[in-house]
């Protein structure tokens, strides 16, 4: 069930949440990665990143459709790379969750 008054928008390259004021909401949004309040569009605003909109998406039941198109992953066939040596399993780690923050995926190794 959707949260009820509660609002999400995409608006200059931002995230918006916008809810009735609510001590209860505005403790549920702080506890977000990202959480900026402005008081100019009176809404919480968030990075858009993949990670940040499940977790805006979780806490209030939320969804933007335009902002699930724009975040949908993308499929790039990189060029193959010949490393000098292997890379380190906690260096493609580092690799998988920068590029899933921009809304890839490394689907092989």
């Amino acid at each position: 069930m959707q949260q009820k008054g509660v609002k999400v928008e995409l608006i200059n390259g931002s995230l918006c949440v916008m809810f009735a004021y609510d001590p209860d909401m505005v403790v549920r949004v702080k506890r977000l990665p990202g959480a900026r309040w402005n008081n100019q569009l009176k809404a919480w605003q968030f990075p858009i990143t993949p990670m940040v909109y499940k977790k805006v998406k979780k806490e209030f039941n939320i969804t933007c459709m335009e902002l699930e198109r724009a975040l949908t992953f993308q499929k790039v066939k990189l060029k193959h790379y010949t490393f000098k040596t292997p890379p380190m399993q906690h260096q493609k780690e580092a690799l998988r969750f920068m590029l899933s923050q921009l809304g890839f995926e490394v689907i092989d190794d």
